[in-house]
């Protein structure tokens, strides 16, 4: 029996020639990847190379996205809080009390 899974589900590496994900959504799943690390291991002990591994992309790539570690730091905490930071302005907005 075959289904069809293109609606479904994204093409294999295999099929798509390696590349699943898209360039704009790389950076933030660096920055979620480095997250967990600095969380484990700490600031101070994170290689970016780790970092990459943890992501799941090219030793190289973090560079592409981040200048340094400093840089994929303040990333990380954008990432983490940037969003919650938002929508609690939103709702700080929206109170009518």
């Amino acid at each position: 029996m075959g289904t069809d899974h293109s609606v479904i589900s994204e093409p294999s590496s295999a099929e798509s020639g390696g590349r699943t994900r898209r360039p704009e959504v790389r950076g933030p799943e660096i920055a979620r990847a480095a997250l967990d690390l600095f969380v484990t291991k700490g600031f101070a002990a994170t290689k970016l190379e780790d970092v990459a591994r943890a992501a799941g992309v090219s030793k190289g790539l973090p560079y592409l996205y981040f200048k340094n570690k400093e840089e994929l730091f303040k990333a990380v905490i954008v990432e983490a809080i940037g969003e919650p930071l938002l929508r609690a302005n939103d709702m700080v907005d929206a109170f009518d009390g």
